[in-house]
């Protein structure tokens, strides 16, 4: 009698990724699922992993494995040691009598190690005898989610800092992106370094120093008190409240009948060029009126004056004889 055999077909597993997803710096919790277990039972199943696609046995970096089953079933487990700032491929895998299966890969970014943040100072512009604009960018975080604080830092040293330094505190920053600061409070006609920076969990980062110079002021002077005054002569006071960040050569009184006198027309240069300073007018005629203004000369040649003030001389004296215990002639101013 004839016989007829079926030999039912040979097949291998039939296994599913279903999930991929970091968990820390340096795991991913893996989900997989077995299909079908093929034509027979499955001896071992689990996850493999790689910093290249497509990772089997042969050629992984890492697994997970379990033991047998004879049914279909979802599994999971964690990858740990992973490197930060690689990119890992992950698949599931079962294997039965007739070899080992691969479901598709999927891969993840491991974050690379946090750091410093990277950060550029850009031009300095509109700069004026006390202020000035300063631009900067965070080209990168520092493989975190935000710095905490940036701006810039600026002091007349070569390499200024957050911690001893005048600085902008321009808040929190979760791109990287440009900004501007205003720096004020600078002394005119100074030479100034300014510096961007960026802070995060990591530290403060800087950017290059970048060199500018502040814009003279004028400089601001105060005519003072006139005294000692006679027919021929009187005594005036001045003061510098401010050099505007000029070299001063030469400060001094000068006067005429006019108002706002200016060196033009006489002049009595003090000895020394210091804060205050009194001179002694000399020449003048008797009941008089005179303008006074005291000024300053710079380096340049640049003349700055202070305020007007005016004043009389007095007249003549007249001399007359008084005979007292001495015999002795006084004067009568």
């Amino acid at each position: 009698v004839p016989v007829t055999m079926q030999n039912p077909a040979r097949s291998k597993p039939i296994v599913n990724l279903t999930g991929a997803e970091r968990t820390a710096a340096t795991e991913a919790l893996l989900k997989g699922g077995i299909i079908s277990v093929g034509s027979a039972e499955v001896s071992q199943y689990g996850f493999v992993w790689a910093p290249a696609e497509n990772p089997t046995f042969e050629n992984h970096e890492g697994h997970h494995y379990y033991g047998n089953t004879a049914k279909p079933l979802d599994f999971q487990a964690t990858a740990t040691q992973l490197t930060p700032g690689k990119r890992y491929y992950f698949r599931a895998f079962a294997t039965n009598a007739e070899g080992t299966s691969y479901s598709e890969q999927r891969f993840i970014d491991m974050p690379a190690p946090a750091s410093l943040a990277t950060v550029v100072t850009g031009e300095v512009s509109e700069i004026r005898s006390n202020s000035a604009k300063a631009q900067g960018r965070v080209t990168h975080l520092g493989n975190v989610e935000q710095v905490t604080q940036h701006g810039h830092v600026w002091a007349t040293v070569p390499e200024p800092d957050i911690r001893n330094h005048a600085c902008t505190k321009l808040g929190v920053r979760t791109s990287n992106a440009p900004y501007e600061s205003l720096l004020t409070g600078l002394a005119p006609g100074t030479i100034y370094y300014v510096r961007a920076y960026a802070t995060n969990s990591v530290g403060t980062a800087y950017g290059e120093a970048v060199q500018f110079q502040t814009e003279l002021a004028d400089i601001v002077m105060q005519t003072g008190s006139v005294n000692n005054i006679t027919h021929k002569a009187a005594t005036c006071t001045g003061s510098i409240t401010s050099t505007g960040g000029h070299h001063i050569v030469e400060i001094g009184i000068c006067w005429g009948k006019a108002a706002n006198p200016t060196i033009s027309s006489h002049k009595q240069p003090a000895p020394n060029v210091e804060a205050t300073f009194s001179v002694n007018l000399t020449g003048l005629a008797e009941q008089t009126t005179y303008h006074v203004r005291a000024y300053a000369i710079n380096d340049r040649g640049i003349v700055f004056y202070g305020s007007d003030r005016a004043f009389s001389t007095t007249a003549k004296g007249v001399k007359f004889d008084i005979n007292d215990y001495d015999d002795e002639d006084y004067w009568q101013p």
